[in-house]
């Protein structure tokens, strides 16, 4: 019986630990894309990002992100819904959802399989294949975050579809 409880305990705060590192580099990236992009469309859209990321790791959805392993995320935003399109993995975990303003919806899939090999090769020049024509497709913001020891962003790569018209 005490040693349920000690495992309990060690478990919580692991759970605890992951939680804060996650939030951590949550607001992170934010910051960082806020500062690459420098522009108020740029600022609204990655603290409404920010808020369901901090929504979804405090519901322990998050929690997989891990220091030893890429991080990706894309973000196809809808003009005309107003509504964006998110996936977040890595070689671990994924999670997708629809967001708007208000709220979101975690869903099965949202991108094909050949796009998401894309972005884990980051074959750019394939990537650009990508690039739509379609008024109606998404802009795509798609992230690769590298980690250093320190649990702090090393890098993070960026790259943008306009007018993606794939979507599952």
């Amino acid at each position: 019986m005490k040693t349920i409880k000690i495992i309990s305990v060690f478990l919580f705060f692991v759970s605890c630990s992951a939680q804060k590192q996650a939030l951590k580099i949550s607001v992170d990236i934010c910051k960082q894309n806020i500062e690459f992009y420098n522009n108020k469309k740029a600022k609204v859209s990655e603290k409404r990002a920010n808020k369901i990321r901090k929504e979804l790791i405090k519901k322990e959805k998050l929690t997989f992100i891990s220091l030893e392993d890429f991080l990706y995320i894309i973000e196809g935003y809808d003009f005309e819904t107003d509504k964006t399109y998110t996936k977040i993995w890595n070689s671990k975990e994924k999670i997708n959802f629809i967001s708007d303003k208000k709220s979101y919806k975690i869903v099965t899939n949202l991108y094909s399989d050949d796009l998401i090999n894309l972005i884990e090769d980051w074959n750019i020049k394939e990537l650009d294949k990508k690039k739509g024509t379609a008024l109606d497709g998404l802009d795509l913001y798609i992230y690769k975050v590298l980690f250093n020891e320190k649990g702090k962003i090393k890098s993070i790569k960026r790259y943008n579809i306009s007018g993606y018209g794939e979507i599952k």
